[in-house]
């Protein structure tokens, strides 16, 4: 028990630093310019936030009764559903073109403060529901589950691109169901068409499942 309080001390601390130096460099700038433009990074880590309070909740869980498990499935589809909007501040970085002058650098180092957090809390999120479910199924099919978070990678960049490029958000799925349907299987089913999307979800794929690889080896 004291280890795990250790792991998760150390694991919300570098959570905290990097969230103080975002929120930092962004007060910082809305003090002396006025202007409330990137403000909006403040509720893409809100929301990059809720797939990792779900999955640091379910990795403390005994599923040891129906009940729990569940609940398991009620959360672990939330957190999917959730899942896309830690990455997804990366792709702010385009808000970059809208900077001017000396301030051009001053927003890159910003908007990147905010995506390194954003994407930290994505592969800690991946981490934590893989050994979940790892510990669901009680360590059967592990040569499966070992890939399961590759998986959930690629849905991920599958859903950046979604919020992105056609500007959908996680509620969609409940307001819009139909439209969001019909747009990810003509994605699916002609990708001679998508050729720019393919290359868009295939690059963030290959940057968050390297990432991921990277963090699992060191932290092993």
């Amino acid at each position: 028990m004291k280890t795990i309080s250790i792991k998760t001390y150390t694991e919300w601390s570098r959570i905290a630093v990097f969230t103080l130096l975002a929120s930092s460099l962004l007060v910082l700038r809305i003090k002396l310019t006025h202007d409330f433009y990137l403000l909006f990074l403040v509720w893409n880590l809100i929301l990059a936030f809720i797939p990792y309070v779900i999955s640091s909740y379910l990795r403390h869980e005994n599923y040891n009764n129906r009940w729990s498990k569940i609940s398991f499935v009620g959360l672990f589809m939330i957190w999917l559903l959730f899942l896309p909007n830690a990455p997804y501040i990366i792709t702010d970085l385009i808000h970059i073109s809208n900077s001017s002058g000396s301030w051009r650098v001053f927003d890159a180092l910003l908007i990147v403060s905010f995506a390194v957090l954003g994407t930290y809390l994505g592969i800690l999120s991946i981490y934590d529901m893989s050994r979940s479910i790892s510990k669901l199924f009680k360590y059967r099919w592990k040569k499966l589950l070992h890939k399961l978070p590759y998986v959930f990678v690629m849905l991920s960049a599958f859903g950046i691109y979604l919020g992105r490029e056609l500007r959908y958000n996680s509620w969609d799925i409940i307001k819009n169901p139909l439209l969001l349907w019909n747009d990810c299987m003509d994605l699916i089913m002609a990708p001679q068409d998508h050729l720019e999307a393919w290359l868009f979800m295939l690059s963030m794929s290959l940057f968050l499942s390297t990432s991921y690889y990277v963090y699992t080896s060191y932290k092993k």
